[in-house]
């Protein structure tokens, strides 16, 4: 709510999103689930489908943010 509050004091109409970063933190979460996978202290058994959607929701971001570099 302040963000919007801010940006009507400057007169700010869209909020402007930089796709590469979006795709930056995107490929660092991929590397730390992927750092998550090589622990060998870590039971992947407990956490392994929330790895899958995290690597899920952070290729689905990628391709997402690609689209709209592209459009």
């Amino acid at each position: 709510m302040e963000q919007e509050r801010l940006s009507k004091l400057a007169g700010i109409t869209e909020i402007e999103v930089n796709a590469g970063d979006d795709i930056t933190n995107s490929l660092d979460s991929i590397d730390e689930y992927v750092s998550m996978l090589e622990d060998e202290y870590v039971d992947i058994r407990e956490i392994q489908a929330d790895i899958a959607r995290g690597i899920q929701n952070a290729v689905e971001e990628i391709r997402t943010r690609l689209n709209d570099l592209n459009d």
